[in-house]
């Protein structure tokens, strides 16, 4: 058997904008967060094509190692895809080590016998095999699928009251309380409360399971600096003062978010029996125009008044949707359709990305004006009322950079001579990690 002297937890914190984070913790004095800031740093660097410049691609760099071009994964949810290539997480089984994952963002389980893993809302592959986890993943998956409409289900409901009874600290009721009752009238803190209830589900199960490596994936503070960085206290852009119908300008969702985070991160600071590894993947800086985000109310109903013959329909994050098909002919004809589409009075087109896999198409909402009410568009000889087939998902605040953050404990072999490095080498680094502590007995 393998033996290690400490275990590690890998924290992905995805897109956070740490000169932002750093703002705020001297600012409020956000203890926890001022811990992360003392930790050992390198900033790192990522593809140099903005279109490459995605989270799914970048986290999958991080698992394999390897560029975007060279693991060749450019959709959410397609690592299903990956050929001869293994994920950081099978690597550290294959030596005899033990791997729980909770929500990595376009990971595949290939582990043969995880300590735990819940998939990412997005990407199709199997859990562990308990009860709750295929329980959590589902609902998270239902949950976050269907935040533009905000709509949950009776069912729902009891999944997640079930969840929380069985996952939460009664320590964190009245926290949890909070976030739920906030929530109802600050949309951001649904995406709060989703990282808040994966957390729980995460220290229940690496307390209990006790992993060598063990990963969580924060995405709830990326989604509100996309959704609100214009509101920022520390953000100047003047942009906000024309959106008070969309959000208060004495708001500031990024400080909610901050504070949240101070409180998840002492949890883990507290476990002294392991090393922590916090990375960003990118970050994101402040847009200077108004790009408007929709997405389709009901896929299916929309596509089943084309009369496209199709297979079935995978909604992805956001704007992105996947239909599969029977054969190529009917993925050609939709493609065309969709490829064709267009608002009747500006003739912008509606689904600018059109991506053809073959029997299947990898569709992305793109028209990025406001719709308005009575708002036509002309599809397949149809005229189509658009504002009645989608929801308002955000204004979009923030935007990608190549640009993120590492911050490490002492147990890492970096090169004190960098100023940066590549992402994909954090994978040699949590390779690194446990190949120096590895001996067998």
């Amino acid at each position: 058997m393998a033996k290690i002297n400490k275990k590690l937890i890998f924290i992905q914190f995805n897109e956070i904008n740490f000169k932002l984070l750093t703002k705020y913790t001297e600012k409020y004095n956000f203890v926890n967060l001022k811990k992360i800031l003392k930790l050992n740093s390198i900033n790192t660097n990522s593809e140099k094509k903005y279109e490459l410049l995605e989270p799914w691609i970048q986290w999958l760099t991080i698992y394999t190692g390897k560029s975007a071009d060279d693991h060749k994964i450019f959709r959410l949810g397609d690592v299903k895809n990956l050929k001869n290539t293994k994920l950081i997480f099978d690597k550290i089984e294959e030596i005899g080590l033990n791997v729980g994952c909770i929500a990595p963002m376009n990971a595949i389980n290939n582990l043969k016998n995880p300590s735990y893993f819940i998939s990412d809302p997005w990407t199709k592959t199997n859990n562990d095999n308990s009860y709750w986890s295929s329980k959590i993943s589902k609902l998270i998956s239902k949950l976050v699928n269907n935040n533009s409409s905000g709509k949950i289900s009776l069912k729902d409901i009891f999944s997640l009251i079930l969840i929380i009874i069985r996952f939460t600290r009664i320590s964190k009721y009245l926290f949890l309380f909070s976030l739920i009752i906030k929530s109802k009238n600050k949309k951001w803190y649904r995406a709060l409360l989703l990282d808040f209830i994966l957390h729980e589900v995460h220290l229940n199960y690496l307390k209990l399971k006790k992993p060598d490596l063990s990963t969580i994936f924060f995405n709830a503070g990326a989604h509100i600096q996309h959704h609100y960085l214009f509101f920022s206290e520390f953000n100047n852009s003047k942009l906000k003062d024309s959106l008070q119908w969309y959000l208060s300008k004495n708001s500031d969702p990024l400080f909610d978010s901050m504070k949240f985070y101070d409180n998840i991160f002492k949890d883990y600071f507290e476990l002294n029996d392991f090393d922590i590894l916090i990375a960003t993947g990118l970050s994101q800086t402040t847009l200077d125009e108004l790009i408007f985000y929709y997405r389709l109310k009901d896929h299916n109903k929309f596509i089943n008044n084309l009369n496209i013959r199709y297979l079935n329909i995978q909604p992805r994050m956001s704007r992105d949707f996947l239909i599969n098909f029977t054969n190529e002919t009917d993925a050609k004809l939709a493609e065309k359709i969709f490829k064709e589409s267009y608002e009747i009075s500006t003739n912008l087109k509606i689904f600018e990305e059109v991506d053809n896999r073959g029997k299947s198409l990898f569709i992305t909402l793109t028209y990025h004006r406001e719709i308005k009410k009575n708002m036509k568009i002309k599809i397949n000889n149809q005229i189509v009322d658009f504002f009645s087939e989608v929801n308002f998902v955000a204004i979009k605040n923030g935007l990608h950079n190549g640009n993120g953050y590492l911050y490490h404990q002492d147990n890492f072999q970096i090169n004190s001579q960098k100023s940066e490095i590549n992402i994909k080498e954090i994978f040699n680094l949590i390779e690194n990690y446990f190949g120096d502590k590895v001996n067998d007995n």
